[in-house]
């Protein structure tokens, strides 16, 4: 148990470039499961306890990922704007929101977190909004 958790710590310190996300054909989940499997190289048993998420389902995220893109894993130029992986890891949120949260807590407008993650700016917004009604109801 105790080495698990040291290697949680080592792993909560990796930092994940945005530009991960730019590939449309991937979900957010597929590609940082594959950012972490393919660049950081953990395995799927540490992907998955350190995303909360059921080893099997990071397996079919892998699968899937390796799937759509084939043998290679495009590499889009990286950006400046980078996230802790440990703010991408709870089961609160997805891995798309925890993503926008984070970039806007840290000042980012919209426009600059649709750049960042390559999605588009009414996304962005569209996001936040679904995010704040879903704060108000709870």
């Amino acid at each position: 148990m105790r080495s698990a958790k040291r290697k949680d710590a080592e792993y909560s310190e990796i930092w994940v470039d945005c530009s991960i996300f730019h590939n449309r054909r991937l979900t957010f989940s597929q590609a940082l499961v594959l950012f972490l499997k393919e660049e950081k190289k953990l395995s799927l048993a540490d992907i998955a306890r350190l995303l909360s998420r059921d080893q099997r389902t990071i397996w079919t995220q892998y699968a899937t990922a390796t799937q759509k893109l084939g043998p290679s894993f495009y590499r889009y130029p990286e950006t400046q704007i980078r996230l802790p992986l440990s703010r991408l890891c709870g089961r609160e949120t997805s891995i798309l929101e925890a993503a926008v949260l984070h970039l806007k807590g840290e000042g980012l407008r919209n426009k600059e977190i649709a750049e960042a993650l390559g999605r588009n700016e009414r996304t962005i917004g569209s996001l936040l909004v679904r995010i704040r009604k879903r704060g108000e109801a709870q």
